[in-house]
């Protein structure tokens, strides 16, 4: 993949921000879910802080869920196509 074929200004500014090699990628899918990885790593890294604080405060909650999943999926029947 070329510099040149990359149209949408976004996507350009963050290939040139974070210096990548686009001829690294096949498509500009392959470029696109690069970056929004990119994208989501940073600002995770911005809050983490408040992520670790949501989690403390809500653990019972989000460990119930779990479970419940868990289980739903153990009880699921699956559905067989003929």
């Amino acid at each position: 993949m070329l510099l040149e074929e990359i149209t949408n200004k976004k996507q350009r500014e963050a290939v040139e921000k974070h210096n990548l090699d686009v001829s690294a990628f096949e498509s500009k899918e392959d470029l696109s879910k690069h970056l929004l990885d990119i994208s989501k790593k940073k600002y995770y890294e911005k809050n983490k802080e408040k992520f670790k604080e949501y989690y403390k405060q809500n653990a019972d909650k989000i460990k119930e869920r779990q479970k419940k999943k868990r289980l739903e999926k153990k009880t699921a029947i699956p559905e067989v196509v003929v």
